[in-house]
């Protein structure tokens, strides 16, 4: 996998800024809507309509709109069923990723497991605070419970609890465990939440490094 570091990050983080500050009443221009199209779009240039709104539980119809709207702010154009998202941001996109899990988490009594992600090379440990910063945004946004943690070389950090062997595994068999980034493990239960909880996360990341730069300075 490419290097996920500043340069995506901030691109990522830009990309969340500008589409909250279009957003609207009407579904259409919903960020966390507008934001998944372009991360699913970056995946796959010919993903359909029809496709993309199963994925994100609405109707084709905003899923059009939400479409025009994101080629009128050129962050996208389409040539028929190809839809392909400015550069900076595709490439970007692969920094990200949000999957559900095939099998249980018995030791945490979870069905149904959504793992997220944010690659990033330079990544750092999260303090207590943050972590849940990003629980409390994750719930907000449909998940039930969230453990977050990094990974970084070959250590897991859980802050505020022991490393559990449930994190190792599903990162071993998910093939992320050499990926360096922010991870959240959430209990969500209705398939339609998972890309709004993406969103959420993607974009309490997004805040927390952004206060950590401010810090620093």
């Amino acid at each position: 996998m490419k290097s996920c570091g500043s340069l995506q990050m901030k691109e990522i983080c830009e990309t969340i800024s500008k589409l909250d500050s279009i957003s609207g009443t009407s579904s259409s221009s919903n960020p966390a809507i507008l934001f998944s199209i372009l991360y699913l779009v970056s995946k796959d240039p010919k993903k359909g309509r029809i496709q993309i709104s199963r994925l994100l539980a609405t109707s084709e119809q905003i899923v059009r709109n939400a479409i025009r709207r994101l080629s009128e702010l050129e962050f996208l154009t389409s040539n028929g069923r190809v839809k392909n998202v400015r550069t900076p941001i595709a490439e970007a996109m692969k920094c990200l990723f949000v999957r559900r899990l095939i099998a249980h988490i018995e030791t945490l009594g979870w069905e149904n497991p959504l793992l997220v992600g944010f690659y990033l090379s330079d990544g750092r440990k999260l303090k207590i605070g943050e972590v849940l910063e990003i629980r409390d945004e994750i719930i907000k946004w449909g998940g039930n419970a969230a453990i977050v943690f990094s990974v970084m070389g070959k250590t897991i950090d859980v802050p505020g609890i022991e490393v559990l062997r449930e994190i190792e595994k599903v990162l071993k068999e998910e093939g992320k465990r050499k990926n360096n980034g922010i991870y959240a493990l959430v209990s969500s239960k209705y398939d339609y939440n998972d890309f709004f909880i993406f969103y959420g996360f993607v974009k309490k990341v997004c805040e927390l490094q952004s206060h950590s730069e401010n810090i620093e300075l």
